[in-house]
């Protein structure tokens, strides 16, 4: 079993935490949840040192999944609209205040939130750019958003293909 990683718990730091992070992803097509709380922790962190904490703001996690990054960022003391397209990526989960919606047509109204969390969702679009324009729409002035993709074309490739994307 691995280790639980929260936001009160002493965290691995330096190689420690690259070893953790490896056996943690090692195990990560059988035993999901452990790798991706402890990747909400780190981005939660992260976001806290650049924009401030994240108690009492309005965030959307687009393409939330099973709501891992929603759940940190809740506890964190933020209002989080999680937001998932596809219902089999919740898995066995439903995580609370969860909106079924294409992230290239968000239900919320123009600048309506603080911040936009989107980890490894553009990947799995037809249309990037119209997942772009509403985060942009639904930020409020001064906002933020954090988006990141897989690099398909990177040594390492993306999800589960490593290492045959690099047969084209």
């Amino acid at each position: 079993m691995a280790p639980t990683v929260t936001a009160t718990a002493p965290r691995p730091r330096g190689l420690a935490k690259a070893a953790t992070m490896w056996r943690l992803f090692r195990r990560e097509q059988v035993e999901p949840e452990p790798f991706y709380r402890f990747l909400a922790v780190e981005a939660a962190d992260s976001l806290e040192r650049r924009h401030g904490p994240l108690a009492g703001r309005r965030l959307v996690d687009l393409g939330a999944g099973p709501g891992w990054y929603a759940d940190e960022l809740r506890a964190r003391g933020a209002d989080v609209v999680a937001v998932e397209y596809d219902p089999t990526e919740l898995g066995d989960r439903r995580p609370a205040g969860m909106v079924r919606a294409d992230a290239g047509r968000l239900p919320l109204p123009d600048a309506s939130v603080d911040g936009v969390f989107c980890s490894n969702l553009l990947e799995h679009t037809p249309d990037t750019a119209a997942v772009v324009d509403e985060i942009a729409r639904v930020l409020r002035p001064g906002g933020w958003a954090f988006v990141s993709w897989t690099n398909w074309y990177s040594p390492w490739g993306g999800h589960d293909m490593t290492p045959y994307h690099l047969l084209g």
